[in-house]
């Protein structure tokens, strides 16, 4: 028999008195880390410490803040009624095309007559 084969052998043939006494010493062992853990845990707690500052100079004494008087309410002259809005004549449209249509026209009679006196030269 190999040795892990034979070490496993002997915890089956234990007997229910060894069963008992592992298994009581296992639970003793893990009170005994959780209590550690708790005390240990605990131990390192510490209450805050209260900060304390040294004054060089006395403290300026303080004003005594007086409220300022309450400034009394303006009154509100009523404002002047509204202008009606005039609204603007939008020039006729015919009327603006016309003036376009001239405008046009007048420069195409320019352009004719100087081309007429450049090809008489």
């Amino acid at each position: 028999m190999t040795q892990a084969a034979r070490r496993t052998a002997s915890t089956r043939g234990a007997t229910p008195a060894q069963r008992v006494a592992s298994f009581a010493l296992a639970l003793l062992m893990h009170a005994l880390l959780v209590a550690f853990l708790l005390l240990g845990l605990k131990w390192q707690t510490q209450p805050p410490v209260a900060v304390q500052a040294e004054l060089f100079t006395p403290p300026s004494p303080r004003e005594t803040m007086v409220a300022p008087a309450p400034v009394p309410p303006r009154a509100v002259a009523p404002s002047p009624a509204p202008r009606p809005v005039e609204t603007p004549v939008a020039p006729k449209v015919d009327i603006a095309l016309e003036a376009q249509k001239k405008e046009r026209e007048r420069l195409e009679r320019e352009a004719q007559a100087q081309r007429k006196a450049e090809a008489k030269k």
